[in-house]
């Protein structure tokens, strides 16, 4: 078997089928979205439309970077140069990542919930134990 992955090129962005069936691909707003530009739309929106309780849930990480809506394209095309440079870039150990899985936070030792087996003695001994709870007196 393999995989079935469904894709298509009319769902990106800037990306229409004309009258005569073919795709059109607008580049300029292909290039938006990948340098995000969408994003520093909607940041400039919040701004303008006096949302500041909103733009700063939203985006107050940005806030706290110093990063506004005109930083986005140079970040985003500093990031992609960054990659291009060095593509298997390994994290540090101290770096946790998107997902806080770095070694950091993992734990020394595994935890096991799994109950040992007990022995044919042990499982007579835990019956004898229940019998004479129950008050039966003699136990072989």
């Amino acid at each position: 078997g393999g995989l079935d992955i469904p894709h298509s090129n009319k769902r990106f962005p800037g990306s229409k089928v004309n009258e005569d069936g073919e795709l059109e691909i607008d580049n300029e707003m292909q290039r938006k979205y990948i340098f995000g530009g969408h994003i520093a739309d909607y940041m400039n929106k919040l701004q303008e439309d006096g949302n500041e309780e909103d733009y700063k849930r939203q985006f107050g990480r940005y806030i706290a970077a110093g990063v506004s809506a005109d930083d986005l394209e140079k970040m985003y095309a500093d990031a992609h140069a960054a990659i291009r440079a060095d593509p298997h870039k390994k994290r540090d150990a101290t770096e946790l990542g998107r997902f806080k899985t770095g070694s950091a936070s993992r734990p020394k030792e595994k935890k096991s919930y799994k109950v040992p087996k007990k022995n044919r003695e042990d499982k007579a001994d835990d019956v004898r134990q229940k019998l004479l709870a129950m008050g039966k007196k003699s136990v072989s």
